[in-house]
């Protein structure tokens, strides 16, 4: 599910939310683009003048890095491993089918299309993103009271990304790779290079969990991939920024305690 959402959210797989500046299934690309992600956070290109012929030159320069993701993804599978599939993004569930329940003991976030129920951390707000065009695809974003995010990066505190939607071939393909690193202990670089891999379980629903390398400016990302039934899925993913991780891995470990799907 992971290499097909940010089709969703950003023209690019992964599963990040808004604040990841650049999803983690992009990184193959993303030596190309770094000095241009890091002149923006650092107000390099924002705050400076710009005459045509620079305006000009970062639109170039953006076309390029699109020509590059494109031809990325588009090129014919080499049979190297089972995740690389030239996959349609699965349909994220509308905005209703997310209910931000206030209980006694905390908030909860409860899908009931996929039978899930998540509690908050407490103190952290709630907010939905996503937009109804061309239909309407929306997930949550929990963010921490400290958590700030510059030009649409999580840049201080802790997040959690709860994503949901349907599609048969993202559902199957997620099972295969649960079955594969079942099957394959230690080959987790023939799924994806430089990421871990482990197979867990959430109320007797097996999920597969990922960690992303840890890179510059992103930081970490963790996430779980959950199938249900046959056509649905769960994406839970967590992003710590540099200096973060201490802090908000023991709060991402219990609101992984929490979960509960039926």
């Amino acid at each position: 599910m992971r290499e097909a959402l940010i089709k969703k959210r950003i023209k690019c797989r992964g599963p990040q939310f808004n604040m990841d500046p650049i999803p983690i299934n992009c990184e193959r690309n993303y030596d190309t683009i770094y000095d241009t992600i890091k002149s923006i956070a650092d107000n390099k290109i924002l705050s400076s003048p710009m005459s045509k012929k620079s305006i000009l030159l970062i639109i170039i320069l953006l076309v390029i890095a699109g020509s590059i993701f494109y031809w990325w993804w588009a090129k014919p599978f080499d049979g190297s491993g089972p995740l690389f599939e030239n996959t349609e993004p699965p349909t994220l569930f509308a905005k209703e089918d997310y209910k931000i329940e206030e209980r006694a003991d905390a908030t909860y976030i409860v899908v009931d299309k996929v039978g899930l129920t998540a509690k908050v951390p407490t103190g952290w707000r709630v907010e939905l993103e996503g937009d109804d065009f061309p239909e309407p695809e929306y997930w949550v974003n929990l963010y921490s009271p400290d958590a700030e995010l510059q030009h649409n990066l999580l840049a201080k505190g802790c997040g959690i990304s709860i994503t949901a939607g349907t599609e048969q071939k993202n559902n199957q393909e997620t099972q295969r790779d649960i079955d594969f690193i079942q099957k394959n202990p230690g080959k987790d670089d023939e799924i994806r290079e430089g990421f871990k891999f482990e197979v867990i379980k959430i109320n007797n629903h097996q999920a597969l969990k990922w960690i992303a390398p840890e890179k510059p400016i992103i930081g970490q990302t963790i996430g779980l991939d959950i199938p249900i039934d046959d056509i649905k899925l769960i994406d839970l993913t967590t992003s710590f920024p540099f200096g973060e991780q201490k802090k908000c891995e023991p709060i991402w470990n219990e609101f992984l305690e929490n979960v509960e799907i039926k």
